[in-house]
């Protein structure tokens, strides 16, 4: 979405308008402009959170692709005048360009974080606008392990500085790969040299295709490295390369076979885009084995009918309106996230359809102002104050970096910090293991492990308070991950976010055989639910099931066998937390908070398929009822205030008042009767 530099191949085509630049030689393609049109409407789509447009993030792929294309056809047009490169003009282009808009943005995305923000995107805020202004954003979200499959969860108002990041790293090396293979030239001969550039962009593709595959990186890893989704712009360079060859071009200018096949071939190429805008789901497995390229394939094929000078594909994309909203397309990208989440913040009952009107009435209009006042003058070398750009730069980017850093620095501590409760928790364990001792002629207290999600660390965090006082028990290492589900295959979804399973849930049968061989339990405390009770999608299947329906209940049944077995050919005894109803925090409906999963069948369903399968092996399991305690105390909404997890104080509470005694009853092969089920 950042190459907006209107132009097609080195040789003009027949039918394309001169380019209103300095640079006359480079051809503008009308089409080209409505093919930003078309990729940023996908965009806006998937933003604005239909499942009619659940494939609309490949638009910014289409981007990639295009964007490829153009800078390259620049570049070859550039050392065919002149024989050489300048890469300090190209650069400084790029920064007039791009960097003005990136700051207006910025500035929204700061007073985002100031006034409606939640306090992790508060926290949040400082580094990610750091990282927005160095132009590295995707490398932070891999590092630190964010998933664009949860955007809608946890969404960063500078999310989508992502792509821009990758396009600012391509033109930052990509014009030093080309003056290297480039070299200088006589003055209109450069196809050795284009040949030898060709052949090293072929390499690229290849490479970043393949090392993906050969490293087993995970989706996320590919989605936002710079490395993985190169092959989309490269190809873009290489198809540039193509049709800069004066014989290509003739051939695409004339009538006959080659221009009817790209008509077609371009023709075929929208409807297989827009179709993939409206279905390809994210977590899709061939996008992650070489898709991406194979979409940006597609992307050259309509960008090739765009350049001829007659043909459905030009007529269809080189209309007006289309064109327009192509030439604010990069203000629209940069601008309309933040803008979403306020309407998303600040009208959180407003239909989807309203809203998304709303959302594009604030968007356009901003990027329309944008455009005529702040990315035109500046791209066109208008001073500020009298200064150049980018000697003026540096104090709205520190300006920029300041403000989110007192956002960040302000902001309040995280409603729910997993992260933080986690790295308690293991600092209690080490404690425990260190200080306990068993004197003489006593028995030893049990050793206890929880197995499960974030609902299963916060009762840990719970037990291991006050095992630690009481001396009762011991809580030992266990397997224990946030946004974790025991059905360890295929989709799962919720109303703000579709993935997989994480690969540490998705391999319980050996991560937590590992923990139960390294630490050796006597008690294995599961508890899970949350993330069993929304929808999955299984394997082969395109069918969205969930808790009472019969397939999905066989694969849930198996997979709680498959834990009961693990735990007991160890000789370690299992219990196992029935699944309270799944709420919302005070005032939220608890549908709109989480989804179908909040529906009370689901979690009755999860419970009856729990006591089936300990009835199976009453010796070898125990069903704690923390669900009908939790109903009977009458203290659910005070003890689980975000309708989920009890806080880190109540599940101290819990573990006094009734966990504590279960657990050592289960411990001692004598469970007690006030809210336990022995094997059903």
């Amino acid at each position: 979405m950042a190459a907006t530099t209107s132009s097609g191949g080195d040789a003009p085509l027949p039918g394309a308008r001169p380019a209103a630049t300095p640079r006359a030689s480079m051809p503008y393609f009308p089409a080209l402009d409505g093919i930003r049109a078309l990729a940023v409407a996908a965009v806006l789509c998937f933003h604005g959170g239909f499942s009619w447009a659940e494939g609309g993030y490949l638009g910014v792929s289409t981007f990639f692709t295009l964007s490829g294309f153009l800078i390259t056809s620049l570049l070859l047009t550039e050392h065919r005048s002149t024989g050489a490169i300048d890469r300090k003009a190209f650069w400084s282009r790029r920064f007039r360009r791009l960097m003005p808009t990136a700051l207006a943005g910025m500035v929204i995305t700061t007073v985002y974080g100031a006034t409606v923000a939640t306090s992790d995107q508060r926290a949040n805020l400082a580094g990610d606008t750091i990282a927005a202004l160095t132009y590295t954003a995707n490398w932070r979200f891999i590092l630190e392990g964010r998933s664009y499959g949860q955007l809608f969860a946890a969404p960063s108002p500078l999310q989508h500085f992502w792509s821009l990041a990758i396009e600012e790293q391509f033109y930052l090396v990509f014009p030093l790969i080309a003056a290297a293979a480039l070299g200088r030239a006589v003055v209109g001969r450069t196809r050795p040299t284009v040949a030898r550039l060709a052949a090293i962009l072929t390499v690229l593709i290849a490479a970043g295709i393949a090392v993906p595959l050969v490293f087993g990186w995970d989706h996320d890893r590919i989605y936002y490295g710079t490395d993985s989704r190169s092959p989309e712009l490269l190809l873009g360079a290489v198809l540039a390369i193509v049709v800069s060859r004066r014989r290509a071009a003739a051939r695409l200018a004339a009538p006959g076979p080659l221009r009817s096949a790209v008509a077609v071939g371009g023709a075929l190429a929208v409807v297989l885009s827009v179709v993939c805008f409206a279905t390809v789901a994210q977590e899709s497995e061939w996008l992650y084995r070489g898709g991406f390229a194979l979409f940006a394939v597609v992307t050259c094929a309509l960008v090739t009918a765009a350049l001829v000078p007659v043909g459905p594909v030009r007529s269809a994309l080189a209309r007006r309106p289309l064109v327009y909203v192509g030439t604010i397309s990069y203000g629209i990208y940069v601008y309309h996230w933040p803008l979403f989440l306020f309407v998303d913040r600040l009208l959180p009952d407003l239909a989807d359809a309203p809203a998304f009107v709303l959302k594009l009435a604030l968007t356009v209009p901003l990027a329309v102002a944008s455009k005529r006042w702040l990315e035109d003058p500046i791209r066109h070398g208008a001073r500020i104050a009298g200064h150049a750009p980018w000697k003026v730069a540096p104090i709205p980017i520190a300006v920029i970096a300041a403000g989110a850093i007192i956002v960040s620095a302000t902001a309040p501590p995280p409603e729910n910090d997993f992260e933080a409760d986690q790295a308690s928790l293991e600092a209690l364990i080490a404690e425990q293991s260190v200080g306990a001792t068993t004197p003489p002629g006593t028995t030893a207290p049990p050793r206890v492990a929880m197995f499960g999600d974030s609902t299963a660390l916060r009762t840990g965090f719970g037990l291991a308070m006050a095992f630690s006082e009481s001396g009762e028990g011991v809580l030992v290492d266990g397997g224990v991950e946030l946004g974790c589900s025991i059905v360890r295959e295929g989709t799962m979804r919720d109303n703000t976010a579709e993935g997989p399973n994480k690969p540490f849930c998705a391999e319980w049968d050996t991560t937590w055989a590992q923990a139960a061989d390294e630490d050796q339990p006597d008690v294995a405390v599961i508890q899970t639910g949350p993330w069993d009770v929304i929808d999955h999608q299984l394997p082969g299947d395109p069918v969205w099931r969930a808790p009472g329906d019969p397939v999905f209940d066989a694969v849930l049944a198996d997979e709680m066998r498959g834990i009961v077995e693990l735990f007991a050919e160890r000789d370690i005894h299992v219990v196992w937390l029935t699944l309270p109803e799944l709420g919302a925090p005070e005032g939220e409906d608890p549908f709109e908070w989480r989804g179908p999963g909040s529906d009370p069948a689901r979690a009755e369903r999860y419970n009856e398929l729990l006591r089936q399968v300990a009835a199976e092996q009453p010796d070898a399991v125990t069903v704690v009822d923390l669900a009908a305690w939790l109903a009977d105390s009458g203290e659910d909404r005070r003890l689980r205030p975000d309708g989920t997890h009890f806080t880190n104080e109540t599940a101290r509470e819990v573990a006094d008042r009734f966990l504590i005694a279960e657990i050592l009853a289960a411990a001692n092969g004598a469970a007690t009767t006030s809210g336990t089920t022995s094997g059903g």
